[in-house]
């Protein structure tokens, strides 16, 4: 009995000296630490990643990135609507498409384009698959990654599954706070939104209309061409947001990107995101929305 007893106090002491495990705490990435951490990583294809070819279907054709699809960001507006760089409203049946094209928030997504030398085309379709919840994103140039001429037809992933519709509201501004940013005066420890247009500098000097009238409001923008938020890798321009803290526009600061119609604007915005810029946002209508029964 004694030899039991003494046997049983063994394994409790041994028991208690055992070593406890280790609680790991996992930090959720979010989509836009997804964006900031892949600016920052070289662009790499694997065989779970999706390239996309944001280019003219004639560039498409002529040459691709082997096992690359084709997609547009025109695929995801009305061009003929009063204001063309809206998506548009039915996103479940966008997500649907975007499933049947084997993309998924899960996987990772290389769009590419031209870089500052195309149409802005690259940006805008990174920006919107982030809005439709694809937060996996790089974005590179067509002549960084690679092409090749000897594939013509368009590659087809497996499908995949469709997500819920994010609430990414927040990505864009209301013309309400686009006037906000313009008329209100700074609040007690809180800065007024810094507007940026991202048009070219000949659009942006060019206000005047016939007569003394301007043809666009003032809002009292910057003027930093959207070229300048990629460099010439056709990927978000990280020495930009070091000229961006010398002016004051620094990450902290909400900034509102405009342009025409929200083409460049939202293209701009994904590198500014890309950046660790969390409180920029997109007025989608761009000039042409803010002119629509608007007096200045």
């Amino acid at each position: 009995m004694r030899v039991v007893t003494i046997l049983f106090l063994s394994v409790l002491f041994l028991v208690s000296c055992a070593q406890k495990p280790t609680r790991v705490k996992v930090m959720k990435q979010t989509p836009e630490n997804f964006l900031v951490e892949n600016a920052r990583k070289p662009v790499k294809v694997t065989e779970q990643t999706i390239v996309v070819d944001a280019r003219k279907r004639f560039d498409y054709q002529m040459a691709h990135y082997p096992g690359a699809i084709h997609l547009r960001w025109e695929s995801f507006v009305n061009s003929r609507a009063e204001y063309p760089g809206r998506i548009i409203e039915e996103k479940d049946r966008l997500i649907q498409a975007l499933a049947l094209k084997g993309l998924h928030p899960s996987k990772a997504v290389i769009v590419v384009g031209e870089g500052p030398n195309g149409d802005a085309s690259a940006g805008r379709l990174a920006w919107t698959l982030f809005y439709l919840g694809v937060p996996n994103i790089q974005v590179v140039g067509s002549a960084s990654l690679g092409l090749s001429s000897n594939v013509q037809q368009d590659s087809q992933y497996e499908n995949a599954k469709v997500w819920e519709v994010p609430n990414n509201i927040a990505l864009t501004a209301s013309k309400e706070e686009v006037y906000a940013a313009v008329t209100s005066a700074p609040k007690a420890n809180k800065k007024r939104a810094v507007i940026l247009d991202v048009r070219s500098q000949d659009e942006y000097f060019k206000k005047k209309g016939f007569g003394k009238k301007y043809a666009l409001p003032d809002l009292g923008a910057i003027n930093i061409e959207w070229t300048e938020f990629y460099n010439q890798q056709g990927r978000p321009n990280l020495q930009l947001r070091n000229r961006l803290s010398a002016i004051g526009v620094t990450p902290d600061v909400q900034v509102i990107l405009i342009s025409n119609n929200g083409i460049r604007a939202s293209a701009a915005h994904f590198a500014l995101a890309a950046m660790g810029y969390k409180n920029a946002k997109t007025y989608i209508d761009g000039y042409a929305g803010l002119l629509k029964k608007e007096s200045w």
